[in-house]
């Protein structure tokens, strides 16, 4: 039964969750209906930066005019600022008063006058809706990722990365904000919570960061652990007061210091993450590298979208950019600014980070992170040219075949059949192109288990097979151990070749129990082995692959496989080479075996014929 400490941590733990999902789920009507603006953007000082809308026009407002924080009413002000200034979205229907001064500004009472605006719908674009509809999911995600971490495993380690989950994912929270404004003191509590959530959130990622994978601090880190209640301080009182331009404040300069402050955690999570991999073991450092490239794609997009959205820094490059002309201008730019389409796709490469979390954390071996990431970018790729394909051959058959639906149909159906082959065959291509350039020794590898497969056939002893199945893949894939379990005449397995990476040689016992061999035995393929098995060296040499080698008997051997030396787990593509190539082994030792037979039986032949008096006429059967 769950202790109180149990229960009152995973109540807590529901609560966030909850209060997390709240914040963003609520924009994803905006998939689906559009949503009101008031037609332009403001920094936190109030100097308008985008005037973009329809409501902002019809009310005269022009870049460069400034909102009077003084004399404009808390609830009009919030309904801009509320959640600091940049992109905003309001509720559809709200009517607000602004006391606006033209530019230049003078910053006197007298310059500003009233401005109504009404807000109006804006319309989103399918590219848009798409976008926001995957941040959505992957916001979620994200959010029930740290979750499911703190709950199954509770330390400081999955805290810290839940902390920062809560608050930096994926998800927006305008629709949310929205509809809090009619509600100004609850908006402000909101505001509070916002602070809180996100300096406590980068607090828990440099935790994360620093106790990754065990949930331990080495001693040299120990002094930044304990300096982290003086950053949660720092960035609470920045961000809190950030969020004073609703209550008449200027703050972009602080709104700035705040967001650098955040993004300096950022880079400094980094280069934690990468300090800490020089010292750990083989296997750790693979799993930290997961975590750090998905970091190193994953925050710079995210402080990218994230500074657009919510401040005015980028309007240097933004505003000679997008008025410039030039066609990725027009690809990318809404007006005079980034489109939120753009900024949105930003957010989604922040689930990045969740998704290495996610993996290093359930998994104690990894793959090579840039294998995996190579495979990721040739799918991407060969995915964006058959959807272009695609899209450009469907207009096509809109244009000649509109008037036959059957036509149109057959034709779809044609062409989906033949892109499917193209895409297989076309990513598979990119595959090996990719392993050919980056991934060298794979493709060498390949070869070289190739041609021992090719000479297995002509091998004239069992011992000379096992010793080609423990060496050549040890040697090619940079493999940390190899073993081979022959069975003998009682049934059992053991060792005859010198086994690679292990401490009790050829004496050392087949470290799997009875059902891994059931399991051997029934399917007669390979099957991944748990961690810490008895009988070898480092954590790294353990067997991670049995593979059994299956003759006219049945499972003749088992051989066993570990991990690279580096760490890294063995991907797919060396799952099957090691499969080939023991695929192979069993017909040779069928060959071997029935050569040794046919000996014995010539060498019994030669005997019965030496036999005096016709003896061996008596001896054999008729």
């Amino acid at each position: 039964m769950a202790s109180n400490k149990t229960l009152i941590m995973r109540a807590l733990v529901l609560v966030l969750t909850l209060w997390g999902l709240v914040v963003i789920v609520p924009d994803v009507a905006r998939v689906f209906t559009p949503y009101a603006t008031l037609g332009f953007e403001a920094d936190n000082d109030g100097v308008i930066s985008v005037v973009d809308g329809a409501p902002a026009r019809k009310a005269g407002l022009q870049k460069n005019d400034c909102i009077d924080l003084k004399r404009t009413a808390l609830p009009d002000l919030l309904a801009v600022f509320g959640g600091m200034g940049g992109m905003t979205y309001v509720r559809p229907g709200l009517q607000v008063t602004l006391y606006v001064e033209p530019a230049p500004c003078t910053l006197l009472r007298s310059g500003s006058s009233p401005r109504t605006l009404n807000a109006e719908l804006k319309k989103a674009t399918p590219a848009n809706r798409l976008m926001l509809g995957i941040d959505e999911v992957l916001g979620v995600f994200f959010i029930l990722v740290g979750a499911v971490l703190v709950w199954k495993k509770p330390n400081a380690m999955t805290w810290g990365f839940f902390l920062y989950g809560l608050w930096f994912n994926p998800g927006q929270y305008f629709v949310f904000y929205a509809e809090i404004q009619r509600f100004p003191y609850l908006l402000l509590t909101q505001e509070t919570l916002q602070a809180a959530a996100q300096a406590v959130g980068y607090a828990g990622f440099v935790t994360f960061a620093l106790r990754f994978p065990h949930n331990e601090v080495e001693a040299r880190w120990r002094s930044a652990e304990r300096s982290l209640p003086l950053l949660v301080a720092v960035l609470f009182i920045l961000q809190l007061m950030s969020f004073g331009t609703g209550l008449g404040f200027k703050t972009e300069v602080i709104g700035r210091w705040s967001y650098a402050a955040g993004y300096m955690v950022d880079a400094a999570v980094l280069l934690i993450l990468r300090s800490r991999r020089k010292t750990q073991a083989p296997e750790d450092q693979q799993r930290t590298r997961w975590v750090h490239w998905g970091c190193r794609v994953g925050l710079p997009a995210f402080i990218f979208a994230d500074s657009n959205m919510a401040t005015s820094f980028w309007n240097w490059f933004w505003d000679p950019f997008c008025g410039s002309g030039f066609f990725l201008a027009r690809s990318v730019c809404d007006g005079a600014s980034v489109s939120e389409t753009v900024l949105l796709a930003f957010f989604m490469l922040n689930a990045t980070v969740a998704i290495a979390v996610f993996h290093a954390v359930r998994r104690h071996r990894v793959i090579d992170v840039r294998f995996a990431f190579s495979r990721g970018t040739t799918l991407l790729l060969t995915s964006i040219i058959i959807a272009g394909a695609l899209a450009g051959i469907g207009v096509w058959i809109e244009e000649f075949l509109h008037e036959s639906l059957a036509s149109k149909i057959a034709v779809y159906v044609l062409v989906v059949l033949v892109l499917k082959m193209v895409f297989e065959w076309l990513h598979e291509q990119f595959n090996e192109a990719c392993d050919h350039w980056l991934f060298h020794r794979l493709h060498v590898a390949e070869e070289r288990l190739y041609n021992v497969a090719d000479e297995l056939p002509s091998v004239e002893t069992l011992d000379a097979i096992d010793l080609r199945l423990i060496a050549e893949p040890v040697a090619s894939l940079d493999l940390a151990s190899a073993a081979v379990f022959r069975r003998d005449a009682r049934g059992r397995f053991r060792q005859y070749a010198e086994p690679i990476g292990w401490l009790g040689g050829r004496d050392a016992p087949l470290p799997i129990g009875e059902m891994p061999l059931a399991e051997l035995a029934e399917r007669r393929a390979a099957i991944s082995l748990p961690e810490r098995r008895e009988g070898v060296g480092p954590k790294t040499w353990e067997p991670v692959l049995a593979m059994p080698v299956v003759a006219a008997g049945g499972v003749a051997a088992i051989v066993l496989y570990g991990a690279h030396n580096t760490g890294d787990d063995l991907t797919g593509e060396e799952r099957a080479l090691l499969s080939r190539l023991v695929a192979t082994a069993g017909n040779a030792y069928d060959r071997v075996v029935t050569v040794i037979l046919r000996r014995q039986v010539e060498h019994l032949s030669q005997k019965l014929d030496a036999l005096p008096y016709d003896l061996g006429d008596d001896v054999l059967p008729e």
